[in-house]
């Protein structure tokens, strides 16, 4: 990770936005859109497991808070699909009144003293999320002009809604602890005031000094490559996650079979966050993978390896350097899928980022299903199995893909 100056260190945290062309409305707004990505991600993963605690409070069975888990994912997926495109058409401020719904769910669900009453709730506020997720993803792609500023931005971006599904669980635990309605409360006002911010953020670059004058690598000068390269990112993105969701999900079940304690289970689990943060650090700055087909393959490669690791790990350092490196590919796969996702036309753009994030819901709902119907019928570890099969089938399908593009074409790409 680059660190030239104590004001770039601090761009990792809370991120400096002088160098971004435009005027200080523009930065400003950029400025809400990336703490709303760490204040959103807080709120939505502190309520993902003060549901998991509510469930187990009410006597859920083992299937049932499984499918809290699955039904949302699905959901989130769908709706992805559809939310970037309403908002190509509607505009990006749709996601603050879908913000402002998903904390009433969130407030709903900790009311309910019913286990499948939240069986219903949730995909409720994951469907409100999908309307969040590429909205703001498109949004920051319309206020950015230049595209290496872009990588800079995502990167920021990347880093603190990670940072905010890393500290969500965190504070879930101690709000639990002082009352169980606690982490619901928490949660909603969070939602409801970030959603008050996104409404002052402008939606557009409109008057900033370079936008009437698109350069080389400006973003609204849209690069034919990204036609070829996005539909990879995708594919190797759906890999990823589908392999990370089902290490996320499955592997403290497998822990406590192995006779891990929930600490040792809690360090693993960060330590497979921790390298999806270093990955996205070390890529917020770097523009060398751009519209390249090496650094996909090697995205493939590690996280194969990585879940081919954990499923013959046996301590829990072993298993927290396997999944890791696991959380390190997510990162690489995530950054690549959305930047090229991105480089599309203003009128294309959410749609762009909506099958970016529902490719990403799909990982996450398939890769715990199958995992755990591989597990309940033969043995967890086929889970991890699985997980580095899929990586080097769609490893396998990219090379194809490369080899007849290559064909096709006298020019590289």
């Amino acid at each position: 990770m680059p660190t030239e100056n104590c004001g770039d260190d601090v761009a990792g945290i809370v991120p400096s936005l002088s160098k971004i062309d435009g005027n200080r409305s523009l930065r400003h707004g950029l400025l809400i859109l990336l703490l709303a990505a760490f204040f959103v991600d807080l709120a939505a993963s502190m309520s993902g497991l003060a549901v998991q605690f509510l469930g187990i409070k009410l006597d859920a069975s083992t299937v049932l808070l499984g499918l809290y888990g699955t039904v949302g994912s699905t959901v989130y997926a769908v709706g992805c699909y559809f939310a970037g495109r309403t908002s190509d058409r509607f505009g990006r401020k749709l996601s603050a009144l879908f913000l402002c719904l998903a904390g009433i769910m969130w407030m709903w669900s900790g009311l309910q003293r019913s286990p499948y009453a939240i069986l219903v709730l949730v995909p409720l506020g994951s469907a409100c999320l999908a309307f969040f997720w590429p909205v703001v993803q498109a949004w920051i792609g319309d206020l950015v002009p230049d595209r290496r500023q872009l990588n800079l931005v995502l990167g920021n971006f990347n880093v603190l809604w990670t940072a905010g599904l890393m500290l969500g669980p965190l504070a879930c635990g101690y709000l639990w602890g002082i009352h169980t309605l606690a982490p619901f409360v928490a949660c909603t006002t969070i939602a409801l005031l970030t959603a008050l911010s996104l409404m002052t953020a402008p939606t557009r670059r409109d008057g900033t000094s370079d936008a009437a004058l698109p350069t080389e690598h400006s973003i609204d000068r849209y690069d034919t490559r990204a036609d070829f390269y996005m539909p990879l990112a995708w594919l190797a993105n759906f890999a990823s996650w589908y392999a990370g969701g089902a290490a996320r999900t499955l592997f403290p079940k497998l822990g406590k079979e192995i006779g891990f304690s929930e600490v040792v289970i809690g360090w693993v689990m960060f330590a497979m966050l921790a390298g999806q943060l270093v990955a996205f650090l070390g890529l917020r700055r770097a523009t060398w993978w751009h519209f390249r087909r090496l650094p996909l393959l090697v995205g493939l490669v590690i996280g194969a390896l990585g879940m081919a690791e954990a499923a013959r790990a046996s301590t829990p350092l072993s298993f927290a350097l396997a999944l890791a490196v696991v959380g390190a590919a997510n990162g690489f796969t995530y950054v690549a899928s959305l930047f090229y996702s991105l480089q599309a036309p203003t009128s294309d753009r959410g749609r762009r980022a909506g099958i970016h994030e529902a490719i990403i819901g799909a990982g996450l709902a398939t890769g715990p299903l199958v995992g755990g119907v591989l597990g309940s019928i033969y043995d967890l570890r086929l889970t991890f199995a699985a997980g580095a099969l899929v990586f080097a089938l769609v490893l396998l399908v990219e090379v194809a893909l490369w080899v007849r593009h290559r064909a096709c074409s006298p020019k590289p790409a």
